[in-house]
């Protein structure tokens, strides 16, 4: 192509990184169908020259082909039957060795819960799909697999939160979500002790591993997170909790080294910046600022406490200097109080000590954002299926999420994790902790 030659910048080599098609190494799962050359083979003359002999490369060509299909598949057995013409005995002949011992095997079952809870596909819009495409699985099926599904990896989920109790830092997040059951008892009881729903994310952080677990039900956050650290050890210091503010967060009565959000108190500042523009501008930089030396940590990899004297160092005087300024902004009412603005300066400066956090504490997390991206998971649920009917809906719901989501970050593929866990179902409840994301590859290779 002349053009490419001639204009440097629409070559190969300066294409912009992530454009193009994907290789042949993306498709991990792929089957590999080895395809000899139907006239010619190694050591034959080559046909083109005559002179020179053909000899293997070791690379082959690869071409990669998709292959449509419905997200089940379904085989159909025909087994021969044979009847005694004397005795009237019926004799069939047996499955083949590779059928599965169900009509729905473990990677079925897993499918079908990881795009419901993993992706958000509710259950009459893959039963309409299957059904479409001549595999049936209607939703009520579908529930009944998830159920199995749950039920056997719950132990994991339990060994989880009890290494979530442990953790050195605890992120938490609530989340509006129906449950028709509870819906109905708000109904029939006119004056109950708590109306709302919702679902809680937690992450915690313990070494170089995150647990990522969800509750949802009429607890919010500061109950889930009490309900936690009741398993804790006494002999271990307090974590951190990192929220925001809102009092139910704090509701608990463990102890725990509280920080906040920063990043929702600059939100606070962010919405208003076009009205006004000259304090918000100076809040939004000057946190700006904080984020760049975060980034910049991070980048270096420090550890905690080198993180620590790097932010005292840098973000400290850029922090103290804002507390000083919006002060003396309130003491010469240059800011209205009851203004939008005056309640985002309010917030700010309440909460200092807590926003601030990751000026005094090793490791505090300077906002919640791992929280609410966790919640993600759940509110895609929650768009494309509106509710959960029971409360039990709503737990099982909660477990499949916690594994996937906890699999996915650990960098594991969760349809093959949830897959041994369900084919090695008897040694997982005898020893749960062996088989969480991260270590579970060992015990399959040992089995």
């Amino acid at each position: 192509d002349s053009t490419s030659s001639q204009d440097p910048s629409r070559s190969e080599k300066n294409r912009p990184p992530g454009h193009g098609r994907m290789g042949a190494s993306a498709y991990l799962e792929a089957e590999t169908i080895h395809c000899s050359h139907p006239d010619l083979q190694a050591k034959q003359p080559c046909p083109c020259c005559r002179k020179g002999t053909l000899y293997l490369l070791r690379n082959p060509s690869i071409e990669i082909r998709i292959i449509g299909s419905p997200v089940l598949t379904a085989r159909e057995y025909e087994l021969e039957r044979l009847r005694c013409s004397s005795c009237g005995a019926v004799l069939t002949a047996p499955l083949p060795a590779d059928a599965p011992l169900e009509k729905y095997d473990a990677r079925a079952k897993v499918i079908v819960a990881v795009l419901k809870y993993g992706y958000g596909m509710p259950f009459y819009r893959l039963g309409q799909l299957q059904g479409h495409l001549g595999v049936p699985l209607p939703p009520a099926t579908q529930w009944q697999l998830v159920e199995e599904v749950a039920n056997a990896v719950f132990p994991v989920y339990r060994a989880l939160k009890q290494m979530a109790s442990q953790a050195e830092v605890l992120y938490a997040d609530d989340s509006p979500i129906r449950i028709l059951s509870l819906m109905a008892e708000n109904e029939r009881e006119p004056e109950p002790e708590r109306k709302g729903m919702r679902t809680t994310a937690l992450i915690a952080t313990l070494g170089e591993h995150s647990i990522y677990l969800y509750e949802s039900g009429r607890k919010h956050a500061g109950d889930n997170l009490g309900d936690l650290l009741e398993g804790r050890p006494q002999h271990l210091d307090p974590p951190i909790q990192m929220t925001d503010a809102l009092a139910s967060n704090t509701s608990h009565s463990f102890q725990v080294l509280v920080t906040h959000c920063l990043l929702h108190a600059r939100r606070l500042f962010f919405e208003i910046k076009d009205f006004f523009p000259d304090v918000c501008g100076r809040v939004l930089d000057d946190i700006g600022q904080v984020y760049h030396f975060e980034d910049l940590a991070k980048k270096q990899g420090l550890n905690p406490a080198e993180r620590l004297a790097f932010h005292q160092q840098h973000s400290g005087p850029v922090m103290e200097e804002l507390k000083s300024w919006l002060e003396e902004q309130g003491d010469q009412k240059q800011i209205e109080p009851n203004s939008s603005l005056g309640k985002a300066t309010r917030y700010l400066l309440g909460h200092w000590e807590t926003l601030s956090g990751f000026l005094r504490i090793p490791a505090a997390p300077i906002d919640n954002n791992a929280a609410e991206r966790a919640l993600k998971t759940p509110i895609l649920n929650r768009r494309n299926a509106y509710f959960f009917k029971t409360q039990n809906g709503a737990d099982v719901g909660s477990v499949l999420m916690s594994l996937i989501k906890t699999a996915i970050e650990a960098g594991a593929n969760p349809v093959e994790y949830l897959v041994t866990l369900l084919e090695q179902a008897r040694q997982v409840r005898k020893e749960p902790h062996l088989w969480l994301p991260w270590n579970y590859s060992e015990q399959r290779a040992a089995a």
